[in-house]
């Protein structure tokens, strides 16, 4: 590995250390983007996250 990609990978280490939740939201053809799109998916996810503490 070269010094900045262990140095990226050593900055992202600390800054999730202790993270017990992620909430990673994309989409992958436009239809996603209508109805049940990010927005919506973000919050019910954002809502999981918070009810499981």
């Amino acid at each position: 590995m070269t010094k900045t990609l262990t140095r990226a990978v050593e900055s992202v280490q600390r800054a999730v250390d202790g993270l017990r939740a992620v909430d990673y939201l994309r989409v992958s053809t436009e239809e996603q983007t209508k109805g049940y799109g990010i927005a919506y998916t973000g919050k019910r996810t954002k809502a999981h996250i918070a009810k499981k503490g």
